[in-house]
């Protein structure tokens, strides 16, 4: 089992990598992308961008950790603000419509509080970005749902919005609290949280354990209409609770294995960068750094302007794990 500061590493470094490795086949059909390790040959390459660039996913979650670390606790305008400088500078890398409007509304002048979407609009932008809260609160669970619920309210006001989040950011704690993992236990934990605020995504979260047993091909159909049962397509899209299980499906699967997780996630097509970030945040939570192949993480980068991601990613998580350690 790797070290407790190893895996707070993995949380951040697995969440980008999964970013990277899924972006470049984000919104193809599961027919259109190789299988397994194969996933990995187009790894970062995006339209003119440098290998190894990461998008919005990583950017916002980079964002709000390092709000946490400078004020040591969530502070929802200074995570704002942070947020809305990536738009304002013109760096932000394949947003989201829903956090792209949310981010217009506060530049516009509106509080940072009421800038998000609202009701209907269960996106999943505040999940793809919860996990330095999980790293942070991994210990204190109340403080954990509040805090993930806050950080969702600036872009994402939907209550099945919020409890994706509030999944992720404790699926990510229950990794790090994780001597021995197991399935049962972090299933009924995270369809409990789900359930305070969704119990349309808790019920979806329940069923898990009989989807495990099966193929990733028998169950995509069935993940991909999760909360919206006359959806048509195969494909995982930016609705909150399709993602979210399929995220917590190709983890649980094979719970010790990042690289088959994220391969597995990114297999099932669609929004490709935000479920293999995901799913590389909560994998990197249970297994470490040192699971993570280093010949990829040296090449992660933010476009042209932060060529060195893998080390502000070790540096943010050490400084996570240093204030959560202090108490």
């Amino acid at each position: 089992m790797a070290e407790l500061p190893e895996r707070f590493r993995g949380c951040l470094l697995g969440l980008a990598l999964g970013d990277a490795l899924g972006a470049p086949y984000e919104f193809s059909r599961p027919e259109e992308i190789p299988q397994g390790a194969r996933v990995f040959a187009r790894f970062g390459r995006m339209m003119d961008l440098p290998v190894g660039t990461v998008t919005d996913d990583t950017q916002m979650t980079l964002a709000l950790a390092e709000s946490l670390i400078e004020r040591g606790r969530l502070d929802g305008e200074d995570a704002a603000r942070r947020f809305a400088q990536l738009w304002q500078r013109g760096v932000i890398i394949g947003p989201g419509l829903a956090s792209s409007e949310a981010m217009g509304r506060i530049l516009g002048g509106i509080e940072w509080d009421r800038a998000g979407c609202p009701e209907g609009r269960a996106g999943n932008g505040a999940a793809m970005r919860v996990a330095p809260v999980g790293l942070l609160r991994w210990q204190v669970v109340d403080a954990l749902i509040a805090d993930a619920r806050t950080q969702s309210i600036i872009t994402h006001t939907d209550k099945r919005a919020v409890a994706g989040a509030v999944v992720v950011a404790r699926a990510v704690s229950l990794c790090l609290a994780a001597d021995g993992f197991g399935v049962e236990e972090f299933v009924r934990e995270v369809v409990r949280v789900a359930a305070l605020d969704s119990v349309e995504l808790g019920a979806e979260l329940a069923r898990l354990p009989g989807w495990l047993g099966a193929s990733p091909e028998e169950v995509v159909p069935e993940i991909a209409r999760a909360g919206q049962p006359a959806f048509p397509d195969r494909v995982i899209t930016p609705f909150v609770v399709p993602t979210v299980v399929a995220c917590l499906y190709a983890f649980l699967r094979t719970p010790r294995d990042f690289q088959e997780s994220v391969s597995c996630v990114i297999g099932f097509g669609g929004d490709t960068d935000t479920t293999a970030a995901i799913t590389g945040a909560i994998s990197g939570s249970l297994n470490g750094e040192q699971v993570l192949p280093e010949e990829l993480l040296r090449h992660l980068r933010v476009g042209r302007y932060r060529p060195n991601l893998a080390e502000e990613l070790r540096h943010a998580a050490d400084e996570l794990y240093r204030i959560a350690a202090s108490g």
